[in-house]
């Protein structure tokens, strides 16, 4: 857990885990909190979120969703952060997957995924947190298989 004690008081340390402006968490994104505040129920789940987020980009655990091989080139690796925190959204299954870019082609949900991307999209749910388009460039990438 990313806590820090300072003399007043434990903080909690965010990592940039949230790629979706649009999303309750994104407030937590990259940003430091006093533990205090995150003992309500959201501030447990935006805990649980970024640990989830922390272990899969650790190098040790950087292992393709589909072809179970480590991935050791940061040109092949492909990680998806947090597109949304809602468990009720057909996005959600897809937070904090892991892929060697020439595995792509043989995701066998690969199609789901790009649906599921571009009606949550359209449906307004997504914005980008920098003028870089994430979720657009993410649809690119999967698409080219």
């Amino acid at each position: 857990m990313n806590i820090i004690a300072n003399e007043e008081k434990d903080m909690y340390s965010f990592p940039a885990f949230v790629a979706n402006a649009a999303d309750l968490m994104s407030k937590y994104n990259d940003q430091w909190f006093h533990l205090d505040y995150l003992n309500s129920k959201e501030g447990q789940k935006a805990i649980q979120l970024a640990e989830q987020c922390i272990l899969y980009t650790r190098p040790v655990n950087r292992i393709c969703t589909v072809g179970g091989n480590r991935i050791m080139s940061p040109d092949n690796y492909i990680f998806i952060p947090l597109l949304t925190s809602n468990e009720k959204e057909a996005l959600y299954k897809f937070n904090f997957l892991t892929f060697d870019r020439s595995n792509l082609g043989k995701w066998d949900k690969r199609e789901e995924f790009i649906e599921a991307a571009k009606q949550f999209k359209n449906e307004g749910k997504w914005s980008d947190t920098s003028e870089f388009k994430f979720l657009d460039d993410l649809i690119k990438q999967m698409s080219k298989y």
